[in-house]
Protein backbone atom coordinates (compact mmCIF):
# COMPACT_ATOMS: atom_id res chain seq x y z
CA UNK A 1 0.00 0.00 0.00
CA UNK A 2 1.41 3.39 -0.92
CA UNK A 3 0.99 6.72 0.85
CA UNK A 4 0.58 10.09 -0.78
CA UNK A 5 1.22 13.63 0.36
CA UNK A 6 -0.58 16.56 -1.23
CA UNK A 7 1.31 19.86 -0.95
CA UNK A 8 -0.63 22.83 -2.36
CA UNK A 9 0.75 26.28 -2.95
CA UNK A 10 -1.19 29.43 -2.06
CA UNK A 11 -3.61 31.05 -4.46
CA UNK A 12 -1.95 32.45 -7.56
CA UNK A 13 -0.83 35.99 -8.11
CA UNK A 14 -2.80 36.05 -11.35
CA UNK A 15 -6.02 34.99 -9.66
CA UNK A 16 -5.38 37.48 -6.88
CA UNK A 17 -5.19 40.25 -9.46
CA UNK A 18 -8.36 39.04 -11.17
CA UNK A 19 -10.26 38.86 -7.89
CA UNK A 20 -8.99 42.28 -6.84
CA UNK A 21 -10.01 43.79 -10.15
CA UNK A 22 -13.49 42.29 -10.20
CA UNK A 23 -14.07 43.32 -6.58
CA UNK A 24 -13.01 46.84 -7.45
CA UNK A 25 -15.33 46.84 -10.46
CA UNK A 26 -18.43 45.53 -8.72
CA UNK A 27 -17.93 46.88 -5.20
CA UNK A 28 -17.59 50.62 -4.83
CA UNK A 29 -14.41 51.63 -2.99
CA UNK A 30 -13.53 55.14 -2.00
CA UNK A 31 -10.38 56.53 -3.58
CA UNK A 32 -9.34 53.15 -4.97
CA UNK A 33 -7.05 53.02 -7.96
CA UNK A 34 -5.32 50.03 -9.55
CA UNK A 35 -3.94 48.99 -12.90
CA UNK A 36 -2.42 45.81 -14.26
CA UNK A 37 -2.11 43.42 -17.18
CA UNK A 38 -4.66 40.60 -16.83
CA UNK A 39 -4.15 37.53 -19.02
CA UNK A 40 -7.43 36.15 -20.37
CA UNK A 41 -8.54 32.76 -19.04
CA UNK A 42 -8.69 30.70 -22.25
CA UNK A 43 -7.38 29.07 -24.34
CA UNK A 44 -4.67 27.49 -22.20
CA UNK A 45 -1.98 24.95 -23.06
CA UNK A 46 -1.39 21.93 -20.79
CA UNK A 47 1.94 20.15 -21.31
CA UNK A 48 2.19 16.69 -19.72
CA UNK A 49 5.79 15.54 -19.25
CA UNK A 50 6.24 11.94 -18.06
CA UNK A 51 9.55 10.48 -16.92
CA UNK A 52 10.24 7.37 -19.01
CA UNK A 53 13.60 6.50 -17.49
CA UNK A 54 14.18 2.94 -16.36
CA UNK A 55 14.08 3.91 -12.69
CA UNK A 56 10.30 4.36 -13.01
CA UNK A 57 10.11 0.55 -13.46
CA UNK A 58 12.73 -0.38 -10.85
CA UNK A 59 10.14 -2.40 -8.92
CA UNK A 60 6.73 -3.80 -9.71
CA UNK A 61 5.21 -1.68 -6.95
CA UNK A 62 6.68 1.46 -8.45
CA UNK A 63 5.40 0.57 -11.92
CA UNK A 64 1.91 0.03 -10.47
CA UNK A 65 2.15 3.33 -8.63
CA UNK A 66 2.99 5.07 -11.89
CA UNK A 67 -0.09 3.54 -13.51
CA UNK A 68 -2.30 4.71 -10.65
CA UNK A 69 -0.87 8.21 -10.84
CA UNK A 70 -1.35 8.49 -14.59
CA UNK A 71 -4.71 6.79 -14.97
CA UNK A 72 -6.45 7.95 -11.81
CA UNK A 73 -4.89 10.96 -10.12
CA UNK A 74 -3.58 12.81 -13.16
CA UNK A 75 -6.74 12.27 -15.20
CA UNK A 76 -8.97 13.32 -12.30
CA UNK A 77 -6.92 16.45 -11.63
CA UNK A 78 -6.61 17.40 -15.28
CA UNK A 79 -10.26 17.04 -16.23
CA UNK A 80 -12.12 17.72 -12.97
CA UNK A 81 -10.29 19.21 -10.02
CA UNK A 82 -7.40 21.20 -11.38
CA UNK A 83 -4.02 21.53 -9.68
CA UNK A 84 -4.71 23.73 -6.71
CA UNK A 85 -6.35 27.12 -6.97
CA UNK A 86 -3.84 28.59 -9.40
CA UNK A 87 -4.11 25.99 -12.18
CA UNK A 88 -7.70 25.27 -13.26
CA UNK A 89 -8.93 22.04 -14.85
CA UNK A 90 -8.73 21.73 -18.60
CA UNK A 91 -11.61 23.11 -20.68
CA UNK A 92 -12.16 20.52 -23.42
CA UNK A 93 -13.64 22.98 -25.87
CA UNK A 94 -11.12 25.79 -25.48
CA UNK A 95 -7.84 24.41 -24.11
CA UNK A 96 -5.39 22.03 -25.75
CA UNK A 97 -2.98 19.33 -24.59
CA UNK A 98 0.55 18.29 -25.41
CA UNK A 99 2.07 15.11 -23.98
CA UNK A 100 5.71 14.03 -24.00
CA UNK A 101 7.76 11.33 -22.37
CA UNK A 102 11.45 11.90 -21.78
CA UNK A 103 14.54 9.72 -21.58
CA UNK A 104 17.48 8.85 -23.83
CA UNK A 105 19.38 5.71 -24.87
CA UNK A 106 17.16 2.68 -25.22
CA UNK A 107 17.91 -0.48 -23.28
CA UNK A 108 20.69 -2.69 -24.66
CA UNK A 109 23.31 -5.07 -23.40
CA UNK A 110 26.14 -2.55 -23.74
CA UNK A 111 26.64 0.31 -21.23
CA UNK A 112 24.28 3.24 -21.88
CA UNK A 113 26.91 5.99 -21.57
CA UNK A 114 29.01 4.37 -24.28
CA UNK A 115 26.08 4.63 -26.70
CA UNK A 116 25.11 8.21 -25.79
CA UNK A 117 27.20 9.74 -28.60
CA UNK A 118 24.83 8.19 -31.13
CA UNK A 119 21.86 10.17 -29.82
CA UNK A 120 20.75 13.75 -30.40
CA UNK A 121 19.34 15.55 -27.34
CA UNK A 122 17.01 17.62 -29.48
CA UNK A 123 15.51 14.68 -31.34
CA UNK A 124 15.95 11.72 -29.02
CA UNK A 125 15.41 13.02 -25.48
CA UNK A 126 11.79 14.24 -25.64
CA UNK A 127 9.26 11.92 -27.28
CA UNK A 128 6.02 13.57 -28.39
CA UNK A 129 2.82 11.57 -27.98
CA UNK A 130 0.23 14.36 -28.40
CA UNK A 131 0.99 17.81 -29.77
CA UNK A 132 -1.36 20.75 -29.17
CA UNK A 133 -4.60 18.82 -29.62
CA UNK A 134 -8.03 20.10 -28.64
CA UNK A 135 -11.10 18.10 -27.68
CA UNK A 136 -8.92 15.45 -26.02
CA UNK A 137 -11.24 13.18 -24.07
CA UNK A 138 -10.18 11.36 -20.88
CA UNK A 139 -10.42 8.04 -22.71
CA UNK A 140 -8.24 9.25 -25.58
CA UNK A 141 -5.60 10.58 -23.18
CA UNK A 142 -5.65 7.55 -20.85
CA UNK A 143 -4.85 5.27 -23.77
CA UNK A 144 -1.62 7.23 -24.35
CA UNK A 145 -0.53 8.20 -20.85
CA UNK A 146 1.61 5.20 -19.95
CA UNK A 147 4.97 5.32 -21.77
CA UNK A 148 5.35 2.63 -24.42
CA UNK A 149 9.15 2.89 -24.22
CA UNK A 150 11.56 3.35 -21.33
CA UNK A 151 15.16 4.53 -21.50
CA UNK A 152 18.46 3.98 -19.78
CA UNK A 153 19.49 7.59 -19.19
CA UNK A 154 17.99 10.98 -18.51
CA UNK A 155 19.08 14.54 -17.84
CA UNK A 156 16.44 15.43 -15.27
CA UNK A 157 17.59 19.05 -14.94
CA UNK A 158 16.88 19.65 -18.64
CA UNK A 159 13.56 17.80 -18.88
CA UNK A 160 11.21 20.75 -18.34
CA UNK A 161 13.11 23.09 -20.67
CA UNK A 162 13.50 20.62 -23.55
CA UNK A 163 9.91 19.45 -23.08
CA UNK A 164 8.77 23.06 -23.38
CA UNK A 165 10.93 23.57 -26.47
CA UNK A 166 9.35 20.52 -28.11
CA UNK A 167 5.89 22.01 -27.49
CA UNK A 168 6.37 25.23 -29.43
CA UNK A 169 3.56 26.19 -31.86
CA UNK A 170 3.93 26.00 -35.62
CA UNK A 171 2.64 29.56 -36.05
CA UNK A 172 2.54 32.79 -34.06
CA UNK A 173 -1.20 32.84 -34.77
CA UNK A 174 -1.63 29.99 -32.28
CA UNK A 175 -3.09 31.41 -29.09
CA UNK A 176 -2.15 30.18 -25.62
CA UNK A 177 -2.94 32.69 -22.93
CA UNK A 178 -1.47 30.55 -20.16
CA UNK A 179 0.84 27.54 -20.31
CA UNK A 180 0.96 24.86 -17.61
CA UNK A 181 3.52 22.09 -17.34
CA UNK A 182 2.51 18.92 -15.48
CA UNK A 183 5.65 17.01 -14.55
CA UNK A 184 5.64 13.34 -13.45
CA UNK A 185 9.03 12.00 -12.29
CA UNK A 186 10.81 10.13 -9.51
CA UNK A 187 13.59 12.71 -8.90
CA UNK A 188 16.19 9.98 -9.46
CA UNK A 189 19.29 11.01 -11.38
CA UNK A 190 21.80 8.85 -13.22
CA UNK A 191 24.47 10.13 -10.87
CA UNK A 192 24.41 11.37 -7.30
CA UNK A 193 23.12 14.84 -8.20
CA UNK A 194 21.74 16.90 -11.06
CA UNK A 195 25.09 18.62 -11.53
CA UNK A 196 27.05 15.33 -11.73
CA UNK A 197 24.43 13.89 -14.08
CA UNK A 198 24.99 16.85 -16.40
CA UNK A 199 28.79 16.42 -16.22
CA UNK A 200 28.51 12.76 -17.20
CA UNK A 201 26.13 13.60 -20.05
CA UNK A 202 28.56 16.19 -21.39
CA UNK A 203 31.49 13.73 -21.16
CA UNK A 204 29.82 10.89 -23.04
CA UNK A 205 27.45 12.65 -25.45
CA UNK A 206 27.92 14.15 -28.87
CA UNK A 207 29.41 17.58 -28.10
CA UNK A 208 27.48 19.41 -30.83
CA UNK A 209 24.19 17.90 -29.67
CA UNK A 210 24.98 18.67 -26.04
CA UNK A 211 25.97 22.29 -26.71
CA UNK A 212 22.89 22.91 -28.82
CA UNK A 213 20.62 21.50 -26.10
CA UNK A 214 22.54 23.48 -23.50
CA UNK A 215 21.89 26.71 -25.43
CA UNK A 216 18.19 25.91 -25.66
CA UNK A 217 18.01 25.30 -21.90
CA UNK A 218 19.99 28.47 -21.18
CA UNK A 219 17.74 30.60 -23.42
CA UNK A 220 14.58 29.18 -21.88
CA UNK A 221 15.89 29.74 -18.35
CA UNK A 222 16.68 33.33 -19.32
CA UNK A 223 13.41 34.15 -21.08
CA UNK A 224 10.94 31.92 -19.21
CA UNK A 225 10.36 30.46 -15.80
CA UNK A 226 8.49 27.59 -14.18
CA UNK A 227 6.62 29.41 -11.43
CA UNK A 228 4.47 28.86 -8.40
CA UNK A 229 1.62 31.08 -7.23
CA UNK A 230 3.93 33.64 -5.60
CA UNK A 231 6.13 34.15 -8.64
CA UNK A 232 8.92 31.92 -7.31
CA UNK A 233 10.67 29.41 -9.53
CA UNK A 234 9.20 26.24 -8.05
CA UNK A 235 6.11 24.09 -8.34
CA UNK A 236 2.68 25.64 -7.80
CA UNK A 237 1.17 22.30 -6.77
CA UNK A 238 2.75 18.97 -5.83
CA UNK A 239 1.63 15.47 -4.91
CA UNK A 240 4.13 12.94 -3.54
CA UNK A 241 3.50 9.22 -3.75
CA UNK A 242 5.54 7.26 -1.21
CA UNK A 243 5.92 3.54 -1.74
CA UNK A 244 5.43 1.54 1.49
CA UNK A 245 8.56 0.18 3.12
CA UNK A 246 10.64 2.00 0.50
CA UNK A 247 11.19 5.54 1.81
CA UNK A 248 13.57 6.39 -1.02
CA UNK A 249 11.00 5.42 -3.66
CA UNK A 250 8.77 8.42 -4.36
CA UNK A 251 6.94 9.55 -7.48
CA UNK A 252 6.18 13.26 -7.85
CA UNK A 253 3.26 14.83 -9.64
CA UNK A 254 4.05 18.54 -9.97
CA UNK A 255 2.32 21.43 -11.70
CA UNK A 256 3.98 24.66 -12.84
CA UNK A 257 2.88 27.72 -14.72
CA UNK A 258 5.26 28.73 -17.48
CA UNK A 259 5.58 32.52 -17.59
CA UNK A 260 7.63 34.57 -20.01
CA UNK A 261 10.04 37.11 -18.55
CA UNK A 262 8.74 39.77 -20.94
CA UNK A 263 5.22 39.25 -19.56
CA UNK A 264 6.49 39.83 -16.02
CA UNK A 265 8.33 42.91 -17.26
CA UNK A 266 5.19 44.11 -19.01
CA UNK A 267 3.10 43.63 -15.88
CA UNK A 268 5.65 45.54 -13.83
CA UNK A 269 5.57 48.42 -16.30
CA UNK A 270 1.78 48.40 -16.39
CA UNK A 271 1.57 48.96 -12.63
CA UNK A 272 3.95 51.91 -12.57
CA UNK A 273 3.08 53.85 -15.71
CA UNK A 274 0.67 56.78 -15.47
CA UNK A 275 -2.12 56.31 -18.04
CA UNK A 276 -4.13 59.53 -17.82
CA UNK A 277 -3.14 63.13 -18.29
CA UNK A 278 -6.65 64.27 -17.41
CA UNK A 279 -10.01 62.75 -16.46
CA UNK A 280 -13.17 64.56 -15.46
CA UNK A 281 -16.96 64.35 -15.53
CA UNK A 282 -19.45 67.06 -16.42
CA UNK A 283 -23.22 66.98 -16.38
CA UNK A 284 -25.16 67.82 -19.53
CA UNK A 285 -28.69 66.99 -18.39
CA UNK A 286 -29.34 67.01 -14.65
CA UNK A 287 -32.32 65.04 -13.37
CA UNK A 288 -33.32 63.47 -10.09
CA UNK A 289 -32.43 60.07 -11.58
CA UNK A 290 -30.86 59.03 -14.88
CA UNK A 291 -28.89 62.24 -15.18
CA UNK A 292 -26.77 62.42 -18.31
CA UNK A 293 -23.08 63.16 -18.11
CA UNK A 294 -19.92 63.05 -20.19
CA UNK A 295 -16.63 61.50 -19.11
CA UNK A 296 -13.69 63.32 -20.70
CA UNK A 297 -10.20 61.84 -20.58
CA UNK A 298 -6.85 62.03 -22.31
CA UNK A 299 -3.85 59.70 -22.10
CA UNK A 300 -0.27 60.59 -21.22
CA UNK A 301 2.18 60.62 -24.13
CA UNK A 302 4.49 58.15 -22.37
CA UNK A 303 1.59 55.76 -21.85
CA UNK A 304 0.55 56.03 -25.49
CA UNK A 305 4.09 55.27 -26.62
CA UNK A 306 4.16 52.21 -24.35
CA UNK A 307 0.76 50.76 -25.21
CA UNK A 308 0.84 51.53 -28.94
CA UNK A 309 3.51 48.86 -29.35
CA UNK A 310 0.60 46.41 -28.98
CA UNK A 311 -1.47 48.24 -31.61
CA UNK A 312 -4.70 48.46 -29.57
CA UNK A 313 -7.79 49.30 -31.60
CA UNK A 314 -10.57 49.54 -29.02
CA UNK A 315 -11.29 49.78 -25.33
CA UNK A 316 -14.20 49.21 -22.97
CA UNK A 317 -15.24 51.72 -20.31
CA UNK A 318 -17.20 50.38 -17.32
CA UNK A 319 -19.24 52.70 -15.07
CA UNK A 320 -20.06 51.15 -11.71
CA UNK A 321 -22.97 52.87 -9.99
CA UNK A 322 -24.81 51.84 -6.84
CA UNK A 323 -27.78 50.50 -8.76
CA UNK A 324 -26.19 49.13 -11.90
CA UNK A 325 -23.08 48.86 -14.06
CA UNK A 326 -22.94 50.07 -17.65
CA UNK A 327 -20.28 49.53 -20.29
CA UNK A 328 -19.30 51.29 -23.47
CA UNK A 329 -17.02 49.97 -26.23
CA UNK A 330 -15.22 52.62 -28.25
CA UNK A 331 -12.09 53.14 -30.38
CA UNK A 332 -8.78 53.51 -28.60
CA UNK A 333 -7.71 57.10 -29.29
CA UNK A 334 -5.49 59.59 -27.37
CA UNK A 335 -8.45 61.54 -25.97
CA UNK A 336 -12.19 61.10 -26.06
CA UNK A 337 -15.53 61.89 -24.47
CA UNK A 338 -17.87 59.11 -23.39
CA UNK A 339 -21.54 59.85 -22.59
CA UNK A 340 -23.20 57.94 -19.76
CA UNK A 341 -26.37 57.88 -17.68
CA UNK A 342 -26.09 58.13 -13.91
CA UNK A 343 -28.79 55.85 -12.55
CA UNK A 344 -28.37 56.88 -8.90
CA UNK A 345 -30.05 59.91 -7.35
CA UNK A 346 -28.15 63.08 -8.15
CA UNK A 347 -27.89 64.91 -4.84
CA UNK A 348 -25.67 67.56 -3.30
CA UNK A 349 -23.70 64.96 -1.33
CA UNK A 350 -20.17 64.05 -2.40
CA UNK A 351 -20.42 60.98 -4.63
CA UNK A 352 -17.78 58.76 -6.18
CA UNK A 353 -18.11 56.53 -9.21
CA UNK A 354 -15.90 53.59 -10.07
CA UNK A 355 -14.68 53.76 -13.67
CA UNK A 356 -12.67 50.92 -15.19
CA UNK A 357 -10.92 50.89 -18.55
CA UNK A 358 -10.09 47.65 -20.37
CA UNK A 359 -7.76 47.70 -23.37
CA UNK A 360 -7.32 44.35 -25.22
CA UNK A 361 -3.66 43.60 -25.96
CA UNK A 362 -1.89 40.81 -27.83
CA UNK A 363 1.67 39.67 -27.12
CA UNK A 364 3.42 37.40 -29.62
CA UNK A 365 5.55 34.58 -28.20
CA UNK A 366 7.41 32.16 -30.46
CA UNK A 367 7.68 29.47 -27.77
CA UNK A 368 4.34 29.69 -25.94
CA UNK A 369 2.04 31.23 -28.55
CA UNK A 370 0.15 34.51 -28.72
CA UNK A 371 -1.22 35.80 -25.42
CA UNK A 372 -4.50 37.70 -25.27
CA UNK A 373 -4.49 40.14 -22.37
CA UNK A 374 -6.37 43.08 -20.95
CA UNK A 375 -4.73 46.22 -19.65
CA UNK A 376 -7.08 47.18 -16.82
CA UNK A 377 -7.17 50.60 -15.15
CA UNK A 378 -9.56 51.06 -12.25
CA UNK A 379 -10.38 54.59 -11.03
CA UNK A 380 -12.58 55.99 -8.31
CA UNK A 381 -13.60 59.46 -9.49
CA UNK A 382 -15.42 62.09 -7.43
CA UNK A 383 -18.46 63.31 -9.32
CA UNK A 384 -19.05 67.05 -9.68
CA UNK A 385 -21.97 68.40 -7.70
CA UNK A 386 -25.10 69.23 -9.68
CA UNK A 387 -25.35 72.83 -10.75
CA UNK A 388 -28.07 73.56 -8.22
CA UNK A 389 -25.62 72.77 -5.41
CA UNK A 390 -22.82 75.11 -6.49
CA UNK A 391 -21.96 78.74 -5.71
CA UNK A 392 -22.32 79.37 -9.42
CA UNK A 393 -25.95 78.33 -9.16
CA UNK A 394 -26.45 80.73 -6.22
CA UNK A 395 -24.82 83.57 -8.15
CA UNK A 396 -26.80 82.66 -11.25
CA UNK A 397 -30.05 82.67 -9.29
CA UNK A 398 -29.18 85.95 -7.61
CA UNK A 399 -28.20 87.61 -10.88
CA UNK A 400 -31.29 86.25 -12.62
CA UNK A 401 -33.52 87.62 -9.86
CA UNK A 402 -31.71 90.95 -9.96
CA UNK A 403 -31.99 91.19 -13.73
CA UNK A 404 -35.66 90.22 -13.55
CA UNK A 405 -36.34 92.92 -10.97
CA UNK A 406 -34.44 95.48 -13.00
CA UNK A 407 -36.23 94.44 -16.15
CA UNK A 408 -39.63 94.60 -14.47
CA UNK A 409 -38.77 97.97 -12.95
CA UNK A 410 -37.66 99.24 -16.35
CA UNK A 411 -40.88 98.04 -17.96
CA UNK A 412 -43.01 99.66 -15.24
CA UNK A 413 -40.94 102.83 -15.43
CA UNK A 414 -41.25 102.96 -19.21
CA UNK A 415 -44.99 102.34 -19.17
CA UNK A 416 -45.49 104.92 -16.46
CA UNK A 417 -43.62 107.67 -18.28
CA UNK A 418 -44.90 106.69 -21.73
CA UNK A 419 -48.56 106.67 -20.85
CA UNK A 420 -49.18 108.37 -17.51
CA UNK A 421 -46.56 110.97 -16.58
CA UNK A 422 -43.59 112.88 -17.87
CA UNK A 423 -40.25 114.05 -16.57
CA UNK A 424 -41.25 117.64 -17.39
CA UNK A 425 -42.09 120.07 -14.54
CA UNK A 426 -43.71 123.51 -14.59
CA UNK A 427 -42.31 126.09 -12.19
CA UNK A 428 -44.72 128.99 -11.48
CA UNK A 429 -44.01 132.32 -9.75
CA UNK A 430 -45.05 132.25 -6.14
CA UNK A 431 -45.28 128.42 -5.92
CA UNK A 432 -42.66 126.56 -3.92
CA UNK A 433 -43.12 123.14 -5.52
CA UNK A 434 -42.99 122.58 -9.30
CA UNK A 435 -45.95 120.90 -11.00
CA UNK A 436 -45.33 117.63 -12.90
CA UNK A 437 -46.92 117.55 -16.34
CA UNK A 438 -49.01 114.43 -16.74
CA UNK A 439 -50.13 112.96 -20.03
CA UNK A 440 -53.60 113.57 -21.44
CA UNK A 441 -54.66 115.78 -18.54
CA UNK A 442 -55.98 119.34 -18.18
CA UNK A 443 -54.85 121.25 -15.10
CA UNK A 444 -55.69 124.81 -14.01
CA UNK A 445 -53.61 126.82 -11.57
CA UNK A 446 -54.33 130.43 -10.38
CA UNK A 447 -51.44 132.85 -9.77
CA UNK A 448 -51.72 135.99 -7.59
CA UNK A 449 -48.63 137.69 -8.99
CA UNK A 450 -49.57 140.14 -11.76
CA UNK A 451 -47.75 139.93 -15.12
CA UNK A 452 -44.95 142.45 -15.80
CA UNK A 453 -43.17 143.24 -19.04
CA UNK A 454 -40.01 141.13 -19.67
CA UNK A 455 -40.62 139.13 -16.55
CA UNK A 456 -41.05 135.35 -16.48
CA UNK A 457 -44.44 133.88 -17.13
CA UNK A 458 -43.18 130.49 -15.86
CA UNK A 459 -40.26 128.10 -16.29
CA UNK A 460 -40.23 124.54 -17.63
CA UNK A 461 -37.75 122.06 -16.17
CA UNK A 462 -36.61 119.42 -18.72
CA UNK A 463 -34.94 116.05 -18.03
CA UNK A 464 -31.38 115.21 -19.24
CA UNK A 465 -30.71 114.76 -22.97
CA UNK A 466 -30.69 110.93 -22.77
CA UNK A 467 -34.12 110.83 -21.12
CA UNK A 468 -35.45 113.33 -23.66
CA UNK A 469 -34.18 111.17 -26.52
CA UNK A 470 -35.63 108.00 -25.05
CA UNK A 471 -39.03 109.32 -24.01
CA UNK A 472 -39.75 112.66 -25.71
CA UNK A 473 -38.47 112.49 -29.24
CA UNK A 474 -40.73 114.65 -31.47
CA UNK A 475 -42.53 116.15 -28.45
CA UNK A 476 -43.22 119.92 -28.24
CA UNK A 477 -44.11 122.63 -25.68
CA UNK A 478 -46.53 125.30 -26.98
CA UNK A 479 -47.61 128.60 -25.30
CA UNK A 480 -51.03 130.17 -25.88
CA UNK A 481 -52.51 133.29 -24.19
CA UNK A 482 -55.87 135.10 -23.98
CA UNK A 483 -57.00 138.74 -23.61
CA UNK A 484 -54.32 140.13 -25.93
CA UNK A 485 -51.50 138.97 -23.72
CA UNK A 486 -48.38 137.75 -25.49
CA UNK A 487 -45.44 135.69 -24.29
CA UNK A 488 -42.60 133.78 -25.86
CA UNK A 489 -39.80 131.35 -25.01
CA UNK A 490 -36.64 133.12 -23.92
CA UNK A 491 -33.59 132.72 -26.21
CA UNK A 492 -35.61 130.83 -28.79
CA UNK A 493 -35.86 133.59 -31.38
CA UNK A 494 -38.38 136.40 -31.82
CA UNK A 495 -41.96 135.56 -31.01
CA UNK A 496 -41.11 131.86 -30.51
CA UNK A 497 -43.97 130.11 -28.78
CA UNK A 498 -42.92 126.50 -29.55
CA UNK A 499 -40.04 124.39 -28.21
CA UNK A 500 -39.33 121.04 -29.77
CA UNK A 501 -37.76 118.21 -27.84
CA UNK A 502 -35.16 117.02 -27.33
CA UNK A 503 -33.80 120.38 -26.22
CA UNK A 504 -30.24 121.23 -25.26
CA UNK A 505 -31.21 123.02 -22.03
CA UNK A 506 -32.56 121.66 -18.78
CA UNK A 507 -34.52 124.87 -18.00
CA UNK A 508 -36.42 127.10 -20.42
CA UNK A 509 -38.25 130.30 -19.47
CA UNK A 510 -41.34 131.96 -20.94
CA UNK A 511 -41.35 135.84 -20.86
CA UNK A 512 -44.11 138.39 -21.22
CA UNK A 513 -43.75 140.44 -24.43
CA UNK A 514 -47.13 142.17 -24.30
CA UNK A 515 -49.18 142.54 -21.15
CA UNK A 516 -52.86 141.57 -21.30
CA UNK A 517 -55.53 144.25 -20.92
CA UNK A 518 -57.12 142.34 -18.06
CA UNK A 519 -56.90 139.00 -16.29
CA UNK A 520 -55.57 136.38 -18.67
CA UNK A 521 -54.94 132.67 -19.02
CA UNK A 522 -51.66 131.26 -20.31
CA UNK A 523 -51.94 127.69 -21.59
CA UNK A 524 -48.91 125.38 -21.77
CA UNK A 525 -49.57 122.54 -24.17
CA UNK A 526 -47.39 119.40 -24.06
CA UNK A 527 -47.84 117.38 -27.24
CA UNK A 528 -46.36 114.05 -28.29
CA UNK A 529 -47.81 111.83 -30.99
CA UNK A 530 -51.52 111.54 -30.24
CA UNK A 531 -51.39 112.70 -26.62
CA UNK A 532 -51.78 116.26 -25.37
CA UNK A 533 -51.60 117.73 -21.87
CA UNK A 534 -52.79 121.24 -20.98
CA UNK A 535 -51.82 123.39 -18.02
CA UNK A 536 -53.87 126.59 -17.71
CA UNK A 537 -52.29 129.30 -15.57
CA UNK A 538 -54.64 132.15 -14.54
CA UNK A 539 -53.02 135.58 -14.06
CA UNK A 540 -54.57 138.84 -12.72
CA UNK A 541 -54.34 142.06 -14.69
CA UNK A 542 -50.78 143.06 -15.38
CA UNK A 543 -48.90 146.25 -14.44
CA UNK A 544 -46.47 148.32 -16.49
Amino acid sequence: MMTQTYIPRANGWRQTLLIFWFVSIFLESEGARSQDIIVEEHPNHYILLVDASGSMLSTKAKANALRNILFDTLSNRLFRLGFGENIPPLDLNRDFITMHTFGIVEKDSSPAYLRLKGYDFQKDFVHTIILRERLVSPQYLTARLYPNRFFELTVLGWAKQLGLSASRPDSLNTTANRTFLIFIHDAETNESSLAEELIMAERWSNSASFEQAKRIVRDIDRDYGFYDAQGERRWAWQLRYHLPNQPSQTIYLEAYEVIAANLLKLQGESRSIRPFADMRVRWVNEKKTNSEGILSYSFEETFLTWINSFHPTEMTVHFNFTRNTTSSVQPFIPSAETPFKYSDTLSCDTREVNIAFQVPLHQLDALLGTRNMQFVVDHSLTLPKPFRCTIEFFLFTLSTATISILLLTTIIYTIYFRFFATHVFLELPGLVKPIRIRRNTVLTQAITIAPQTNLEVFSVLLPPQLIQRLFYRHASLLIKTTNQGLCKWQDEGSDSTVIRLPHNKKRVNALWTNLPSGPTVVALLFRQAHSESQLHVEYPKGTN
